[in-house]
């Protein structure tokens, strides 16, 4: 014989137990200062102050050329309302004769508070080759 003609559709079942909570995922704040100087690069004080809006720690300065120093490398400071954050002087960002880029310069003095300041100085350049289109990355978080 012929199929039958299908049922109505039954009631909904209950809705199934809520599934456990992931892994709560990284802050994800991650900001910075940039300093900029275009063009031939010469040896000077910074005088443009870039301030903080809010609280934050320095985690890292990165330095880099368009055109990359030759004979002598470029060296940067950065100061914090006048004074270098770099207490052992050498660890200041160095790109070296050649080179593009210096990409992991940590600071001693970290910490920045609301209305706090910073500075770039430039200590040295090419001997023969200055060097030229810096950019000074000033990493931030929160603390």
């Amino acid at each position: 014989g012929a199929t039958g003609a299908t049922g109505a559709t039954g009631a909904t079942g209950a809705t199934g137990a809520t599934g456990a909570t992931g892994a709560a995922g990284a802050d994800g704040f991650n900001a910075g200062f940039v300093f900029s100087s275009t063009g031939a690069l010469s040896i000077t004080s910074g005088t443009h102050r870039m301030y903080a809006s809010a609280a934050c720690v320095i985690t890292n300065v990165i330095a880099s050329v368009g055109v990359a120093p030759t004979g002598a490398a470029i060296r940067v400071d950065v100061n914090k309302n006048g004074t270098t954050i770099f207490t052992t002087q050498a660890n200041r960002p160095n790109i070296a004769g050649g080179s593009f880029a210096d990409t992991s310069s940590a600071p001693a003095v970290t910490s920045l508070a609301a209305n706090d300041y910073l500075t770039v100085d430039i200590d040295a350049v090419g001997s023969t080759i200055p060097g030229a289109d810096l950019v000074v990355q000033i990493v931030v978080t929160k603390p």
